[in-house]
């Protein structure tokens, strides 16, 4: 699962998403490496918008014996947000976590691999994940593509009363 993470300081991921009819760029920068972690800034716009008007969020990307976790910084405190994949995991495999935030169950689910386009290229040997989570009545879905070597290359979903989400690399440099 390394090779889904493990970038270099300096490396940037640049998406651009659809998101409540809104056209979105993100770009996720590596700027620290420690102890196996990946910290990023991840920094949106929406369409029109400056640089001084970004979104700034900081994520974490790591790993424990078992699964890559993906993390978030909320009031100084790095927050687990979900066990994105499941080491030697196969395909048809479930494991569950707990949405540290809502508080609410994460069934995520290996879709095998599979060989995907989108506007920075085509990649093959991309694991899909598709993660489930149930709020009460509400049932969220959001499929997550990741490439050896590139880490996240699509994203996409919905939940209820947040509508559609899709989220796709147009740009991953290296370091």
């Amino acid at each position: 699962i390394d090779s889904y993470y493990k970038f270099k300081v300096g490396t940037t991921l640049t998406y651009e998403s659809l998101r409540d009819e809104k056209v979105r760029k993100t770009v996720m920068e590596v700027v620290e490496e420690r102890d196996g972690q990946r910290k990023l800034l991840s920094r949106e716009f929406k369409e029109g918008e400056s640089e001084s008007e970004s979104k700034e969020e900081t994520l974490f990307w790591h790993r424990d014996e078992m699964y890559l976790i993906w993390s978030d910084l909320r009031d100084k405190q790095e927050r687990e947000l979900v066990l994105l994949v499941k080491a030697d995991a196969k395909e048809g495999e479930t494991w569950t976590g707990t949405h540290v935030e809502r508080k609410h169950k994460v069934t995520v689910t290996h879709e095998g691999f599979h060989e995907v386009t989108v506007p920075a290229g085509t990649y093959k040997k991309v694991l899909r994940l598709v993660l489930v989570t149930q709020e009460g009545e509400n049932k969220s879905e959001l499929r997550i593509y990741l490439a050896p070597d590139v880490g996240m290359i699509r994203m996409e979903g919905s939940r209820p009363g947040s509508g559609s989400v899709k989220m796709e690399l147009t740009s991953f440099k290296p370091a």
